[in-house]
């Protein structure tokens, strides 16, 4: 399992990342809104929000991994506008974790496959805070 922070935005995520760019001396690699259909031709771009962020990556020197995303839900006020990301090997990995942490929760997305991850969902735990977990390609 890996746990990595995950940065939501309410559309000046372009911003964040060139900050923390400077912050960290790193590149983010994104992937804008309307970027998506070339991994999936059926997906819909919010209109108006095709140069938000869909989702970037930003590799540490050491190790470290920051995630960020343009995100509406959950991501207007400061301060609660972080998800903890856990990607696992296997299917029923994601299923076991997903199955405790939506106890008393509320969904945000489904466990599904998704063009990024064989499955993928989000929800924010009866504590408020916000997960998503996936199965990782690069892990399979």
């Amino acid at each position: 399992m890996n746990l990595l922070p995950y940065l939501n935005f309410n559309g000046n995520c372009a911003d964040a990342i060139a900050f923390y760019e400077k912050v960290f001396n790193a590149k983010a690699e994104i992937v804008l809104q309307e970027d998506a259909v070339k991994f999936d031709a059926s997906y819909t771009v919010p209109k108006g929000k095709e140069k938000w962020i869909m989702h970037a990556n930003m590799n540490l020197d050491d190790g470290n991994m920051i995630q960020f995303a343009d995100c509406e839900d959950n991501a207007k006020n400061m301060g609660t506008n972080i998800c903890l990301q856990l990607t696992y090997k296997t299917e029923e990995e994601v299923k076991a974790v997903y199955d405790v942490l939506k106890s008393g929760g509320r969904i945000i997305c489904e466990m599904q496959p998704t063009f990024y991850a064989p499955q993928y969902a989000e929800l924010i735990d009866k504590f408020g805070i916000r997960w998503s977990i996936m199965q990782n390609f690069l892990e399979q």
